[in-house]
């Protein structure tokens, strides 16, 4: 086979379907990182608009992928035109064309004359592939004998060899357009619709799917007074009896075959696994909601302007309106008479019917197209329809996909939630990888032990889990749906949209003695809202689920088991999240003491995520010293253990990072912040909490490197994508932008920065004040030293003060995490000439770095700051022995 020229041709056949002025953006899509192709693709586009309607394409003809022949090329333009002889039929006119064919109405001249439409290969386009397909093409139609598909009458070769077929010549108009211009009600657009239903169950049952379902697709005209639809072109239809050819029925080199708007997620995969009959029915249901509502689930224009892998992410993964929701939301201007009824007090079968054919899931969809066209039968008769709204299980599963931001979904094998928290701050993004990790091992666990017995006792074991999982999972679905859901109640909402916050808060407020007897069920309920009150910055409210849910574990199954020390996590990231770094600590540590008495392989790699995170928490806490060998001992077990582009991996790998940065090892702490940013992104996505804290630690390396407008250019993309996914009053946002503010500061902009800093507060005066201290605490430091550069000291030492109030409050004395905030404090001090107290804050400053574990890139800015206050001190009173104090601390500091 000749694979690139086969794939250069499909490509350019999938370009001309586009309109010109959507081509470069597909193009730029699948011809990434292969300039070549990309141009040869043009001058085919180039070469095409050239030619006009004959069509010629500087491509092989001569053969399957061999090298033209010019007489052949020759030949084929001079047979293909109005006039033109082909067989026994005569070229009228061009009246459609594809990717890979031309239809031409044409005369039949013997031995009968009659209008046929005669649809041949274009040139250039007999590759092996394509010729199959047009064969395939042609069989469908001859195995088919309905009313409402047209009929296959002959067919044969061009004098150059191209294949062509004669079919019955199909008068009408998309089935979209005809129903608008005859203003047809909704029931005759259904009566209409249940005639495609009929051609198309007739098409399943001779064993084809059609798998380009679309209005251009669906001719009707009007025959003796009634209107009759006819299905058109099956160029891409799917036989799936025996002995298919399978370069037939797959896919483009990796790519979907169909039109975007109307392609079920299956087909959009692109990887040709799982389409049958239930391809076609979605695409029914797309053509059904465009009859009801004049426009596509999803607009045409929308997805062919995306990038192709985010046109298939919206196909796959996106709900899209309700059809009476969307008829709602359009202007009266644009809906036509026809879809205006159907805001009328039925529409929420129809409503039922159309999502129904547009499941995600096949499974969910109609079994047949017998199926729903009987459902739509069942609507004309005023009698109920199968399609209802969903179960309250299925109803609490789509909640979940929808608000995936806050809810992942958990282990199939237990049929429950299990889920995480992830900090919000770069040291603490372990917990959701934990989870998944634990979930893992867990799956792996129970796979041993069925290996390990007979097959009865397999047996035994699946039924009773299965037993187990379905109760346990109706309780679950219950409570989510009669505490959760049920706040959506329109007579308790007066009509409003649930949020997730309100929702989760009234499952909060009615957990309490619900599930005294099931205390296993209590415990995944909890882990639920403990995950989605963290994700939801309410860290109060995830620590006292999270705790619940731990104790509930250490009563089932002991306080030294290894679920006890999984779900420490949560707890470790909550208190974390409130600053309580010393606590996190020991917790972590008494994890290490469990799993240290644990000699599985389960516990060996929590270990090692244990071990990686007390070091990120001994970085915040300043114990530099200490976490460093912690660190990279950890990386190099993570590395061999889950690879370069793991998130715990990642999360160390930033760790260490920022170690380097703060002990003044710049350069090699950049490619070790970069790998940690690149990698967060490609693994959780650029807008996830994690990869949006990795930004800010890559914008302080840069800043400490004196790249300060790479550091403000990058916080400012981050900020942007933080309001956007997560909102202005989320703690990653907050932290986003007040790391901004601080960047303008960087770069001189004292009056920029304080600008900044003054709209930020309000926010995070509505959030917990708790959570955010440290926010607060920074956010006062930048304000203090705005005012000192723009002269307003007295101003400046107020903010100072607060925030070493602040800082008091929750650290003890001596502790690391104060020097910050006296080193302010006191070079506010010396500015005022207030020498003595100047001295008191720095001497308090020292003290707090003045220990073995404290790196001395952490303490010479002390040390600076206490010789600059002996000099401006005996500058302003000589001879007062400042001088000796002076040559002191300076012999202190580092040599450079």
């Amino acid at each position: 086979m000749n694979e690139p020229v086969d794939r250069e041709q499909e490509i350019f056949a999938e370009a001309l379907e586009r309109k010109p002025e959507l081509r470069a953006a597909y193009l730029d899509s699948v011809c990434a990182g292969d300039p070549e192709l990309r141009e040869q693709i043009d001058s085919l586009l180039s070469a095409m608009d050239g030619a006009g309607s004959a069509g010629f394409l500087d491509q092989p003809t001569g053969g399957l992928g061999d090298t033209p022949n010019p007489d052949a090329l020759s030949r084929g333009l001079d047979e293909e035109h109005p006039g033109a002889i082909i067989g026994r039929y005569k070229l009228v006119s061009a009246i459609g064309q594809g990717g890979f064919g031309t239809v031409y109405k044409a005369e039949q001249t013997e031995p009968i004359q009659r209008a046929v439409a005669l649809k041949i290969i274009k040139l250039g386009m007999d590759t092996r592939q394509v010729i199959s397909r047009f064969e395939a093409e042609r069989q469908a139609l001859a195995m088919m004998d309905h009313p409402s598909i047209a009929a296959v009458y002959d067919a044969g070769a061009t004098a150059s060899g191209r294949p062509y077929f004669v079919m019955e010549l199909v008068r009408g108009a998309p089935i979209t357009v005809f129903c608008d211009e005859r203003k047809l009600s909704i029931p005759d657009r259904l009566a209409l619709f249940q005639d495609v239903c009929a051609a198309v169950q007739h098409a399943h049952q001779k064993g084809v799917i059609h798998r380009d379902l679309k209005p251009s697709n669906v001719l009707v005209g009007e025959h003796d007074g009634r209107f009759i639809p006819k299905v058109i072109d099956f160029g891409i239809a799917k036989a799936t009896g025996p002995g298919v050819e399978p370069e037939v029925t797959m896919t483009v080199h990796g790519r979907a075959i169909g039109t975007p708007a109307y392609m079920s997620p299956e087909q959009a995969r692109s990887d040709g696994a799982g389409i049958d009959t239930r391809t076609d029915i979605y695409s029914l249901g797309v053509l059904l909601y465009e009859l009801l509502t004049g426009t596509t689930p999803f607009l045409d224009t929308d997805l062919r302007s995306k990038p192709y892998a985010d046109m298939i992410q919206m196909i796959t993964d996106q709900d899209p309106p309700k059809p009476s929701d969307r008829v709602s939301s359009l202007s009266t201007a644009a809906n036509t008479d026809g879809t205006r009824q159907f805001r009328g007090p039925l529409a929420s079968d129809l409503d039922w019917i159309v999502m129904r054919c547009l499941e995600k899931d096949p499974s969910r969809r109609y079994e047949t197209v017998s199926g729903l066209a009987e459902d739509i039968e069942r609507y004309l008769s005023n009698e109920p329809v199968s399609a209802r709204p969903p179960s309250g299980a299925y109803r609490f599963r789509k909640f979940v996909q929808r608000n995936r931001g806050q809810v992942i979904a958990g282990s199939a094998l237990l049929g429950v939630l299990l889920l995480g928290i992830a900090g919000t701050t770069w040291g603490l993004v372990w917990a959701l990888d934990e989870r998944a990790s634990a979930r893992q091992a867990a799956e792996d666990e129970l796979a041993a032990q069925i290996a390990a017995t007979t097959a009865a006792e397999q047996a035994k074991l699946e039924a009773e889990r299965a037993a187990q999982e379905a109760e346990t999972s109706e309780e679950l679905s219950r409570f989510f749906i009669l505490d959760v859901l049920s706040a959506a109640d329109p007579a308790r909402t007066a009509n409003r949209e649930l949020t997730v916050r309100e929702a989760l808060m009234n499952a909060s407020e009615n957990i309490e003695g619900r599930f005294e007897d099931r205390p296993d069920i209590e415990e995944k309920i909890q882990n639920a809202l403990g995950y989605l009150f963290g994700r939801l910055g309410l860290v109060d409210l995830a620590e006292k689920h999270h705790r619940r849910e731990w104790a509930l574990t250490e009563q089932q199954r002991g306080e030294d088991s290894f679920e006890a020390a999984r779900i420490m996590h949560s707890v470790v990231g909550d208190l974390a999240m409130r600053e309580q770094d010393d606590e996190a600590i020991e917790l972590s540590k008494r994890q290490l003491k469990i799993l240290d008495q644990l000699d599985t392989p389960e516990a060996a790699q929590l270990r090692t995520r244990v071990i990686g995170n007390l070091g990120a928490l001994l970085v915040r806490a300043g114990r530099i010293v200490e976490a460093a060998p912690i660190l990279e001992d950890t990386l190099r077990t993570k590395r061999e253990l889950y690879g370069d582009r793991h998130p715990t991996t990642l999360t160390s790998i930033e760790a260490i990072s920022v170690v380097l940065r703060q002990t003044g090892d710049t350069e090699r702490a950049l490619p070790l912040a970069e790998e940690a940013y690149d990698g967060q992104t490609e693994v959780l996505g650029e807008g996830d909490p994690r990869t949006l804290n990795s930004l800010v630690n890559l914008a302080q390396t840069y800043t400490a490197l004196d790249r300060l407008d790479d550091a403000r250019s990058l916080l400012t993309s981050g900020v942007d994508r933080a309001l956007e996914r997560l909102g202005n009053l989320h703690p990653t946002t907050i932290y986003l932008r007040n790391h901004a503010a601080l960047s303008l500061f960087n770069l001189g902009d004292f009056e920029g920065a304080e600008k900044e800093i003054l709209a930020l507060m309000p926010d995070v005066e509505s959030v917990d004040p708790e959570m955010l201290q440290q926010q607060s605490r920074t956010m006062l430091s930048t304000l203090a030293s705005c005012s000192v550069k723009e002269g307003r000291i007295e101003d400046a030492l107020e903010s100072a003060e607060r925030a070493l109030a602040s800082a008091r409050a929750v650290y003890p004395d001596g502790d690391i995490r104060l020097s910050d905030y006296l080193k302010l404090r006191g070079d506010i001090l010396r500015d005022l000439e207030r020498f003595a107290d100047a001295e008191g804050a720095l001497l308090e400053a020292w003290k707090c770095t003045d220990r073995e574990d404290i790196a001395d890139e952490q303490s010479g800015p002390i040390l600076r700051s206490i010789v600059r206050l002996y000099e401006a001190w005996d500058a302003s009173e000589p001879d007062q022995g400042h001088r000796e104090q002076i040559e002191l601390w300076r012999s202190r500091l580092s040599p450079g």
